[in-house]
């Protein structure tokens, strides 16, 4: 199997890339004239339900497939060689083998003159990177190493201005990812006619990351809106150990909570490199998701300058991750092959089906929103202008300030070249448009200092910055929120319900208002006073330590800052996305470098609390070496 760069699946049976040849030798229990003899070779699918079978003469070709025999020297009579290549468009999956043999030239052949033998060793077909012609050939051996070959990758969390990188492993080559994938293929009965189409195969895949609402048959389960901590409970760093778990609990969801949208990406990241699809995880800064209106964002605030969460909650992202897979695609016109981009979570685009893809790159990036699959509604992800409104108690509306281009300002991915480092890939999605921002001139300039990151145990500090460029003096009324929010859940089931346009009352107290997303940390309002002409600069403490996160690192803290001038009704509105500091508190140390299989092996871990404060309820998740397990720290 080694030409066919097969030889680390952990897997019984033998793993082949469709398109490519390979040679084996049958040994009968006595000397066998194959030239008085027809011989044909077998195929049966055993993942598509009711597939044809493909027959193959020796010698001869059927659908693509071709079988001849192979001249040796020192070949015994009872020996055969032969040589089989599957189609360039083979249905990939697994299949069983058999070798039919009938007499040659007599002129009925019934049942009794007929042999059939059965192979036992399952033969598993894969899309095959290497080969030019297959849907899923690469251009460059780079590519094939990374995208279809590597293991290990990177995923990009953090924000836009920091993105910062966890470890995944994708163990594409484990024997419980191929299952999986396989047996995810398998749930599904499609016209035979489509089984080659590797966009359903992608869909069908996507469609079971995530378990639909009521139903427990997806890798993870679905999303609830009750509270939960899954993102800092489950602890995985890799796809075979949440894979492993459910082939154990025959296809059951995953226990330990829904998931986070980048597990999502990496296990159907992994799923596709066990077939053979070249995939990638991609990192959409500042996304917009679940917007009530296609290309505009609207934020609400109510008359008493705090935001809206019920209805904020559904239309920005600090980040969301999908995967690119590469694929040649005969749907759609030949420019728009390539990387496609495939949604694995359950995102609510305002319809009530899961819309994931697979949808050109090439194609958002030139707006040809009519071909397939889902291009408008991943288009509108990526593509919006940000709208503050003002909500009065009666209900109406007022546009407070228009923001150009404030979703995507950053698509990255793991870098092809460089290690430990992302390539940002935004030019592949979208033309360079004008940012600004739409607003009348006012004359009391504003402008925010805040930290991008916040080290775990100190109070949060920012500086406003105004400037009276007026002849009168005026008074900033300074509305500040801070809210922390949940990755996890960010990912929500469609349900009717969600699709009302909610406005908070008046009354309503917002710094009161939870939700499964945004848990609100502070809020205040101060009076400031600017006399004519002064430039001031105001310091303001946010929040204390203790009120803040848990350190988590796909934990987020949000700031929503308005400023109001009293006297001319001038409305400044900003929002900022704040994460953790970094900081190595751990470090794992091995006593040897190199582990023999088998034996035992000592592993120190070593923590450094470099914090203000001290740490609780500290656990230690190890997830590697078939281990799993959580440990808790004394």
């Amino acid at each position: 199997m080694g030409e066919h760069s097969t030889i680390y699946y952990d897997i019984q049976g033998l793993v082949l890339r469709r398109g490519q040849p390979f040679s084996f030798t049958i040994t009968f229990n006595q000397d066998l004239p194959v030239d008085k003899y027809n011989l044909s070779f077998i195929f049966k699918s055993q993942t598509w339900q009711n597939f044809p079978r493909v027959k193959i003469p020796l010698n001869g070709s059927s659908n693509g497939w071709s079988a001849k025999r192979l001249s040796t020297k020192d070949q015994e009579n009872n020996c055969v060689y032969f040589q089989i290549c599957s189609s360039c468009d083979a249905t990939i999956g697994k299949y069983s083998l058999s070798l039919e043999v009938c007499p040659m030239n007599k002129d009925s052949i019934n049942t009794h003159d007929l042999l059939v033998f059965q192979f036992h060793a399952d033969i598993y077909i894969l899309f095959n990177p290497w080969n030019k012609s297959d849907a899923c050939g690469l251009l460059s051996a780079d590519q094939i190493t990374e995208y279809a070959f590597n293991e290990h990758g990177q995923i990009y969390l953090g924000s836009s201005e920091i993105p910062r990188s966890i470890p995944w492993y994708f163990g594409q080559f484990d024997r419980d990812v191929l299952l999986t994938a396989l047996s995810l293929l398998n749930k599904t009965s499609l016209p035979t006619e489509s089984r080659i189409d590797i966009s359903l195969m992608l869909r069908l895949l996507a469609s079971n990351i995530c378990s639909d609402p009521g139903a427990n048959d997806g890798i993870f389960p679905p999303s609830s809106d009750k509270p939960s901590s899954s993102h800092q409970e489950n602890g995985y760093t890799s796809s075979p150990v949440i894979l492993k778990q459910y082939l154990l609990s025959n296809g059951q969801s995953v226990q330990g909570g829904s998931g986070s949208n980048w597990q999502h990406a990496a296990v159907f990241c992994s799923l596709c490199r066990s077939l053979g699809i070249p995939s990638r995880i991609v990192t959409v800064y500042n996304a917009t998701c679940e917007a009530q209106e296609k290309e505009n964002i609207n934020l609400h605030w109510n008359t008493g300058q705090r935001p809206i969460v019920v209805v904020n909650k559904k239309v920005t992202r600090p980040w969301y991750l999908w995967n690119e897979c590469w694929m040649r695609r005969d749907d759609i016109p030949a420019q728009n092959s390539g990387w496609q981009v495939v949604d694995s979570s359950a995102i609510d685009y305002n319809t009530k089906i899961r819309l994931i893809g697979p949808c050109s790159v090439a194609a958002l990036k030139s707006g040809s929103l009519t071909l397939k699959w889902d291009t408008p509604n991943i288009y509108n992800v990526l593509n919006a202008n940000r709208s503050h409104w003002l909500v009065y108690p009666d209900g109406n509306k007022k546009l407070i300030k228009m923001e150009k281009n404030v979703t995507d300002t950053k698509v990255v991915t793991k870098s092809l070249n460089k290690e430990n480092e992302y390539d940002d890939i935004t030019n592949n999605y979208k033309f360079e448009k004008s940012t600004g921002q739409i607003q009348p001139h006012h004359d009391v300039h504003i402008d925010m200092e805040i930290s991008q990151t916040l080290k775990l145990g100190d109070d949060l500090h920012i500086i406003l910055k105004a400037n009276n460029l007026s002849n009168e003096p005026r008074t900033l009324v300074v509305a500040l929120k801070l809210i922390k929010l949940s990755s996890t859940l960010e990912i929500k089931p469609n349900s009717d319900k969600q699709h009302q346009d909610l406005h908070v009352a008046q009354s309503t107290n917002p710094a009161g208002i939870n939700t499964s997303l945004q848990t609100p940390v502070q809020s205040s309002v101060q009076d400031f006073q600017l006399n004519v002409n002064e430039h001031k600069v105001i310091p303001m403490k946010v929040a204390e330590n203790n009120q803040m996160w848990t350190g988590c690192f796909d934990s987020l803290l949000k700031l929503y800052t308005s400023v109001i001038v009293r006297e001319t009704g001038q409305i400044y509105q900003h929002e900022k996305y704040i994460i953790s500091a970094q900081d190595d508190i751990m470090q794992l140390v091995f006593d040897n470098d190199v582990i023999e299989y088998g034996q035992p092996a000592k592993l120190q871990i070593k923590i450094n609390n470099s914090f203000p404060c001290p740490l609780k309820n500290v656990k230690v998740t190890l997830d590697g070496f078939g281990i799993s397990r959580s440990i808790p720290m004394k």
